[in-house]
């Protein structure tokens, strides 16, 4: 059998997010609403506008190093401090970590 893409790791779907949130006593750092997909798109939009970071998560885990969509640390790539910004606030990682900007094709 041939494996034509790396998202074979764990899917967790949003009971399973709040009962982890619950176990460790997170609930007071966040503030957890359901959004639906227009109102998550127009927020984490708004988020990296006012130059936040955010953390990414969807869908079943990737397999292997390098986070292909599903893991992923968002970032307006326009702020030429941002790679400094983002290793500074994810502690205990290497000092260098690859990059890769995206942006939106228009036709």
């Amino acid at each position: 059998m041939v494996l034509n893409y790396a998202y074979l790791g764990k899917n967790f779907n949003n009971d399973e997010v709040k009962y982890f949130i619950h176990q460790k006593k997170l609930k007071n750092k966040f503030n957890i609403k359901k959004l639906s997909h227009e109102e998550l798109i127009e927020v984490t939009s708004n988020f990296l506008i006012d130059s936040k970071i955010v953390g990414w998560f969807q869908g079943k885990m990737e397999w292997g190093p390098r986070a292909l969509g599903n893991r992923s640390i968002l970032a307006d790539a326009r702020n030429p401090n941002i790679k400094d910004i983002i290793n500074s606030k994810i502690k205990r990682r290497e000092s260098f970590r690859p990059f890769a900007p995206s942006i939106l094709a228009i036709m």
